[in-house]
């Protein structure tokens, strides 16, 4: 019964990441959302905190309530894209966009580490830290990376105020406290009036280049190991969508991992059988 209610709400909006991780272990996704598992380790805290210090989140409070949370998020997002269109490099994108079906309709939500012109067109780069200093030959890295080019492309032609009140059922009042805004320097509280911010913006960035860059850095010194370039297609990125809707949708149970000696430093291994 709560896998139900944890699938049904993950079939209405779902995280990039979370697509992602089904790819490296399906099963592994499904035991954390059951058990209330959370990320952990000293490689996961350390990408946190490099994406927090990008995106200006470390010296800001912790947001209390969820609007207080979204609308910094937009907020931020803002100011990014304005560095993006003035200095040629923007981070910490936050996009809530629609993708439509055959008689469905899912949000995909996420965060998109950094977007930077090249040529006059736009590059999606997923930024990944690592303890070994190579680069890995690692799927949900390349899918991450494609879902995220999805959905830059799309919200610069759809209306993300829209998604955003529909995905989260936001209503059209919904203000940033008076308190968090005046510690974190937000001048606007209207949630509604920074996502059509946010709109305007969207639609100013140019075309996207086919390719996503995957940026391996690591973990110990934060010096560049190299990266990875992942050519956007859209019919492959269209299998990445059915793949893992079938999923959440309840066609099919969840599925392991292949490759065994993942399962060695799984944080779920306890709970798998």
């Amino acid at each position: 019964m709560r896998l139900s209610r944890i699938k049904r709400k993950h079939k209405r909006v779902i995280s990039a990441g979370k697509i992602a991780e089904q790819f490296w272990c399906e099963k592994k996704v499904e035991l954390k959302l059951l058990y209330d598992i959370e990320p952990s380790g000293a490689l996961v805290q350390r990408g946190k905190r490099i994406h927090d210090e990008i995106s200006g989140r470390a010296n800001l409070p912790k947001p209390e309530n969820f609007i207080d949370w979204l609308g910094c998020q937009i907020h931020l997002t803002n100011r990014s894209i304005d560095n993006f269109l003035t200095s040629g490099v923007g981070r910490e994108i936050f996009l809530v966009t629609k993708i439509d079906g055959d008689g469905w309709r899912w949000y995909i939500s996420g965060s998109i580490d950094e977007i930077r012109e090249m040529g006059g067109m736009t590059q999606v780069v997923e930024r990944k830290t690592r303890f070994r200093d190579e680069v890995p030959a690692n799927d949900s890295h390349r899918i991450q990376g494609l879902l995220y080019h999805l959905m830059l492309d799309e919200a610069r032609k759809q209306n993300v105020s829209r998604n955003v009140r529909k995905a989260y059922g936001l209503s059209e009042d919904a203000i940033i406290s008076k308190q968090f805004s005046k510690v974190a320097g937000i001048g606007e509280r209207s949630v509604r009036a920074l996502l059509k911010t946010l709109d305007f913006k969207l639609s100013l960035i140019p075309d996207l280049d086919e390719d996503v860059v995957i940026v391996y850095e690591s973990q110990k010194s934060g010096d560049r190991i190299g990266e990875v370039k992942v050519k956007a297609r859209k019919e492959e990125i269209e299998k990445i969508l059915q793949f893992s809707r079938e999923y959440w949708a309840g066609e099919r149970e969840a599925l392991k991992t292949r490759d065994k000696w993942r399962c060695k430093f799984c944080e779920v291994r306890m709970y798998c059988f």
